[in-house]
C-alpha cells in the first residue's frame, strides 16, 4: 500500500471518527444550547461539592466501588466507616458481604481510574480547580456560538476567560492537599453530578422541541438552580441516577409519538422501555413503577401493535436488563433477585478470612468461594477416590443422567427467578393497596406535601433536617394547585356548553375506542399523570420518615413538577413576555437572600435544625404564593394589561431564587462537617462562615 493509499485511508478513519462524536452529541445534547445547560449545571454543583459523607450508605458505595475495582463483587475490607462494617446497604450471603446499587457502582469506574490517574500526576484540588476553570471556557465558547453581534462576542470572550483564569489562580493560591484517600468518594459524586446535570439537558430537550428554545433553557436551568436535583448532585445515591432515567423514559415516549413515521416511533418506544431496563439496575421497584405506568399508555396510543414492531421493543428491553440480571446471577444466582432485598450484615462471622483484616484473602478480592476441603481423594487413591478415571460402562446411561441433572436445575433456576417475579408483584401490589388508604389521611398528606416540621429520630432526639415537597421546591405550588384548576376549568365547560361529550359529539376522533386521538404531548401527560400518582401511592405508606432532608423517595416528582411547569401556560407566557423581569428578580432575590439568610443564622445563633426550618418557612409561605398566583391566572384567563403575568415574573422568580439560595448555604454551611470540598475557593468561603455552622 502506497503512501498516499495510507493517507487516504487515515483520513476517512478521522472523518468516520469525526463524524461518530458529531452524531453522539447531538443525540445526547441536542445542540450547543443543551451542552450549554450540561456546562453550566456542573459547575454550580462543584460549587458546594462537599467532599464529605453526608449519609452512612455512602460507606458502603465506597467500599463495594474499592472491591469492584480490583475484580470482586463482595466487600474484602472495610476500609471507610466502623470497623465492623455494619452501615445501611450492606448485605450478607453465604458467607460473604455486598453492596447493593452496583449501577450505580460500576457506573463510577470510569471517573475512578481516571482520578486515580489525576492523583498520580498532580494534587485532585488543583486538577479539579483546573477543570472547573475549563468548563467556564466551554460555557463561554458556547453560549458564544448562540450571539449574533461580534460585539457580544469579543465581550463574552473577554469575560469568560477572564473569570475562568481569575478563578484558577484564586483556586490555586488557596489549595490545600485533597488526599487520594478520598478517591471513590470524589468518583461516586461525579457520576451522581453527571446523572443531574443530564437530567437538566433532557428537560431542556423536551422543552425546546416542544416550544421554543427560550423555554427549554428556563426548563433546563430551574432544574439544576430551583429543585432538589441540585441538592442530592453531589451525594452518591440512587436519586440522581432513577430521575435521569425517569426524564429520558418521558422524553422517548413524547418522542415516540410525535415521530412521522412507524420506525421512528419503533426506535424511540424502544429507548423508552431502554431507559426503565436501565433503572432496574440502579432500583428495581421505581423501574417497575415506570413499567406500569408506562405500558398501559404505551399500548393504547401507539401507531400500531404489530408484533414485529413489539418484538424489536421487546429485544432492546430484554438488552437493557442483562446489566441488572448479570450482577444479580453474578452474586446470588438468581437473575431477577433484587440485592436490597437480601439479609442485612450484621457483623456476621464471615467464610474464610474475615472481612476488613489488613491481608484479606484473594479470593474475597475476587468475589469468588473459597474451595471446600478436598474430601474424595486424588487420583492415586484408587478405587475409593475415583477422581482420576471413569469406570463407567454405559456411555448412552451417563449423557442420559447428566441431561436429566441438567433439566433438573434449569427447572430450579427458572422456578427460583419465577417465584422471585411473582414474590416481588405481589409485594409491589400489597404495598399499592395499602397506601391507598393512606391517601385519605389528610395530616400524612399536609406532612409530605405541606410542611414537614419536627420529626423525631429513631433514637428518640429531635432534628428538623426535613422538608416537604412543597418546601423542596417553592415552584411545585404550580403543581398543587393543578386538581383546582382542572376541577374548574371543567366546570366552566358544563356551564358554559353542556357536558364535555356533547360538544365533542361531532368528532369521529371521540367515538374510536381507543386513546389514539390524544395528541403527543396529551399520551406524555397521562403517563405522566399516571407514573406521578402511582410513585406517591406506593411510597405514602413509608412518609414522612426522619432523615428525608427533600422527601427525597419522590425525588422523581421534582423533575416531573419542571415538566408540569413547562405544560402550564400561564407559565409559559411568563417566560416568554416577561423573560426580563423573571430572570432580574432571580439574580435580586438571589443577591439579596444569601446574605440575609446567613444574617438571620447569626442573629439568631441557630442550630442545624432551627436554621433549616427557618428556610422551610419562608420557602412555604412563597410556594404559597406561586400557588395564588397560579389559581389567580387560571381564574382571571386572559390577562390584557399583563399585569397578572409581572407579577407572576417576580413571584417565580422569587421562588427559583429560594432554593438555590438554600443550595449554597447548605452546601457551604448546614451540611459541612468538616469543611472539605472538591473546589479550595469553596472551602475558603465554608472557612469564612464557620462561626454560623452549627458543626464547625
Amino acid at each position: 500500500m502506497s503512501t498516499g493509499d495510507r493517507l487516504q485511508r487515515l483520513q476517512r478513519v478521522d472523518e468516520q471518527v469525526e463524524a461518530g462524536s458529531r452524531r453522539l452529541f447531538y443525540a445526547v445534547f441536542g445542540d450547543k444550547t443543551g451542552a450549554g445547560v450540561f456546562l453550566a449545571a456542573l459547575l454550580f454543583f462543584a460549587l458546594y461539592w462537599r467532599v464529605e459523607i453526608l449519609s452512612t450508605d455512602n460507606y458502603m458505595h465506597m467500599n463495594t466501588l474499592l472491591s469492584v475495582s480490583d475484580g470482586g463483587f463482595a466487600i474484602d475490607q472495610f476500609v471507610y466507616g466502623p470497623l465492623d462494617g455494619d452501615t445501611p446497604g450492606v448485605h450478607f450471603l453465604d458467607g460473604r458481604v455486598y453492596g447493593d446499587n452496583y449501577g450505580l457502582i460500576l457506573s463510577s469506574l470510569p471517573a475512578l481510574f481516571l482520578f486515580r490517574l489525576l492523583s498520580v500526576v498532580t494534587d485532585l484540588s488543583v486538577a479539579l480547580a483546573g477543570l472547573w476553570s475549563l468548563g467556564v471556557l466551554g460555557l463561554t465558547v458556547v453560549v458564544r456560538s448562540t450571539l449574533d453581534s461580534e460585539r457580544h462576542h469579543r465581550c463574552l470572550t473577554l469575560v469568560g476567560a477572564t473569570v475562568a483564569l481569575v478563578a484558577f489562580v484564586v483556586n490555586v493560591a488557596v489549595a490545600t492537599p485533597l488526599s487520594s484517600y478520598w478517591v471513590p468518594l470524589l468518583s461516586l459524586q461525579s457520576t451522581s453530578m453527571l446523572a443531574a446535570a443530564l437530567v437538566a439537558v433532557v428537560l431542556y430537550r423536551f422543552a425546546a422541541d416542544r416550544y421554543d428554545r427560550r423555554i427549554g433553557v428556563a426548563a433546563g436551568v430551574v432544574t439544576f438552580l430551583a429543585t432538589p436535583v441540585g441538592f442530592w448532585a453531589v451525594v452518591p445515591k440512587r436519586h440522581s441516577l432513577t430521575a435521569l432515567f425517569t426524564v429520558v423514559a418521558i422524553y422517548a415516549f413524547y418522542r415516540s409519538r410525535a415521530a412521522p413515521t412507524v420506525r421512528a416511533e419503533t426506535r424511540f418506544r424502544a429507548v423508552t422501555y431502554a431507559a426503565i431496563g436501565l433503572c432496574t439496575w440502579v432500583h428495581a421497584a421505581e423501574a417497575l413503577i415506570l413499567f406500569v405506568a408506562l405500558v398501559p399508555i404505551d399500548l393504547a396510543t401507539a401507531r400500531t401493535n404489530r408484533p414485529r414492531h413489539l418484538a424489536v421493543v421487546a429485544l432492546v428491553f430484554a438488552v437493557s436488563l442483562l446489566p441488572f440480571a448479570l450482577t444479580n446471577y453474578a452474586i446470588t444466582g438468581n437473575p431477577v433477585q433484587p440485592l436490597r432485598l437480601l439479609p442485612d450484615y450484621k457483623g456476621q462471622p464471615l467464610a474464610g478470612d474475615s472481612v476488613g483484616a489488613a491481608s484479606s484473602s484473594s479470593v474475597a478480592s475476587s468475589g469468588g468461594s473459597p474451595s471446600p476441603p478436598d474430601t474424595t481423594g486424588s487420583a492415586s487413591d484408587g478405587p475409593t477416590g475415583m477422581a482420576g478415571t471413569s469406570t463407567s460402562s454405559n456411555p448412552a446411561g451417563d449423557t442420559l443422567s447428566g441431561l436429566i441433572a441438567f433439566v433438573g436445575s434449569l427447572a430450579v433456576f427458572v422456578g427460583d427467578a419465577v417465584a422471585t417475579v411473582v414474590g416481588g408483584l405481589a409485594y409491589f401490589q400489597s404495598r399499592l393497596t395499602y397506601s391507598f388508604h393512606a391517601i385519605t389521611d389528610v395530616e400524612r398528606l399536609a406532612d409530605v406535601f405541606l410542611r414537614s416540621g419536627y420529626r423525631p429520630l429513631r433514637t428518640g432526639q429531635d432534628r428538623a433536617v426535613n422538608l416537604s415537597v412543597l418546601e423542596s421546591m417553592p415552584l411545585f405550588g404550580v403543581v398543587l394547585t393543578l386538581p383546582l384548576v382542572a376541577v374548574w376549568r371543567r366546570r366552566r365547560l358544563l356551564t358554559d356548553g353542556g357536558s364535555v361529550r356533547a360538544r365533542l359529539s361531532d368528532s369521529t376522533r371521540w367515538s374510536r375506542p381507543s386513546l389514539r386521538f390524544l395528541s403527543a404531548t396529551q399520551s406524555t401527560d397521562v403517563f405522566v399523570a399516571l407514573y406521578a400518582a402511582i410513585l406517591v401511592v406506593f411510597y405514602l405508606r413509608s412518609l414522612p420518615l426522619h432523615h428525608m432532608l427533600t422527601v427525597r423517595y419522590l425525588h422523581p416528582l421534582y423533575p416531573v413538577g419542571v415538566y408540569v411547569l413547562v405544560r402550564t401556560p400561564a407559565v409559559r407566557r411568563v417566560i416568554r413576555q416577561e423573560w426580563s423581569t423573571l430572570w432580574r428578580a432571580y439574580t435580586v432575590a438571589v443577591a439579596g437572600g444569601v446574605p440575609l439568610y446567613l444574617g438571620a443564622l447569626v442573629l439568631f445563633d441557630t442550630v442545624q435544625s432551627e436554621a433549616i426550618q427557618l428556610y422551610a418557612l419562608v420557602a412555604l409561605l412563597v410556594g404559597v404564593a406561586v400557588a395564588l398566583w397560579s389559581v389567580s391566572s387560571a381564574l382571571v384567563g386572559n390577562d390584557r394589561d399583563g399585569r397578572l403575568l409581572r407579577v407572576g415574573a417576580v413571584v417565580l422568580g422569587v421562588a427559583a431564587a429560594s432554593m438555590t439560595v438554600y443550595l449554597l448555604v447548605s452546601g457551604w454551611v448546614l451540611f459541612s462537617v468538616e469543611g472539605r470540598f472538591a473546589l479550595p475557593l469553596s472551602r475558603a468561603i465554608s472557612d469564612a462562615l464557620v462561626a454560623v455552622n452549627p458543626f464547625r
